[in-house]
């Protein structure tokens, strides 16, 4: 598990803790939209490496309750194999097309671009979900009374094919435009938490993929002073492989906590809790040697809810890492565990 801060993230923070960053209105609003698919409210949109649906629009207001433009909720899916982040696969700015046809652009205000880099930056591993909700922010003669009519979610291709071995585009256009005045129904999407191929199991039912096997115990909150900030999951890991490993050896590559509405929260989405999964990560096994720990996992991007409670842990390792620096299949197959809580055995 490895914690990081992007150096693009950084440098632009840097930027506007000294006042450099300057957003020119006329020069965003001229700029011509991209080609994209077109899609409703609801429906999923997958072009190789995104799945990403629009379930709401809602009015943004100010502290004084003054509404300053729009908030649109976003779900987006990692659908490959690879880990990976929007802003790393060419994600552009996004544009809200309003029903007279005038436009506001992400990058028109600092508030609403940094609204976007939530998503861009947001780390998804194989599998993982995130609700992304984008501000649009308008200008001075922002009027309500005009709707919005369709959001733009634009992807630059090229950023992608200039690396032949990662996934692709598969679609062209890439972008999407997604309608605002219809909506789908019986939407269903791969390449969430239940497509991973994975073994499955329940709750204190032992899983094993030839390294080694491992079970959850129990989940709980997770407290700081009497206030909830997240989930702890108690696992016990055992080493089956027959001679000394950490789990670091065996390729681990992530744990994800599945949220009830489909989101995901990965071990390493904090830094404190990244920190914590090196205990697991790096633990030495000796042949046949269990240990259990507690693993957190915690979020502020969309803000904590404990009513959204966890569902199930995927345990996730790099097959493709291990295959091309031992040239042979992973021993298990397949390698990863989804971990139910609904049942017990």
């Amino acid at each position: 598990m490895h914690v990081f801060v992007s150096r693009s993230s950084v440098l632009f923070a840097l930027l506007l803790a000294l006042g450099t960053v300057v957003f020119s209105r006329a020069a965003v609003a001229d700029s011509p939209l991209p080609a994209a698919r077109e899609g409703c409210m609801n429906q999923w949109m997958f072009n190789g490496i995104w799945r990403i649906r629009v379930t709401k629009v809602d009015p943004f207001t100010d502290d004084s309750g003054k509404q300053i433009g729009w908030l649109v909720t976003e779900v987006w899916r990692n659908g490959t194999d690879r880990k990976f982040e929007p802003g790393s696969t060419g994600s552009g700015q996004q544009v809200l097309m309003l029903g007279n046809g005038t436009t506001i652009a992400v990058a028109e205000t600092t508030n609403a671009t940094l609204s976007q880099q939530d998503v861009n930056y947001h780390d998804f591993p194989p599998s993982a979900q995130y609700t992304h909700v984008q501000k649009f922010i308008g200008g001075p003669s922002f009027d309500p009374a005009n709707k919005p009519a369709s959001v733009v979610v634009p992807f630059d291709t090229k950023v992608e094919s200039a690396n032949k071995t990662a996934p692709q585009y598969t679609v062209s256009p890439a972008s999407y435009r997604v309608k605002l005045d219809c909506t789908a129904t019986g939407q269903q999407a791969q390449g969430g938490s239940y497509e991973l191929p994975a073994k499955a199991g329940c709750l204190n039912q032992w899983l094993a993929n030839g390294f080694f096997k491992a079970r959850v115990t129990q989940f709980g909150p997770d407290m700081n002073n009497g206030t909830q900030i997240g989930w702890q999951v108690t696992q016990e890991w055992a080493n089956v492989s027959g001679r000394k490993l950490t789990p670091a050896g065996a390729f681990v590559e992530d744990e994800q906590l599945v949220l009830e509405n489909g989101d995901t929260v990965s071990s390493g989405n904090n830094t404190l809790t990244g920190l914590a999964s090196q205990q697991y990560y790096n633990h030495d096994y000796a042949p046949g040697a269990s240990w259990s720990y507690s693993q957190a996992f915690r979020y502020d991007r969309p803000p904590f809810d404990p009513s959204n409670k966890p569902v199930k842990l995927l345990i996730v390792f790099d097959v493709g890492a291990y295959r091309y620096f031992n040239q042979k299949p992973y021993p298990g197959n397949p390698s990863n565990f989804r971990i139910s809580f609904s049942c017990h055995k």
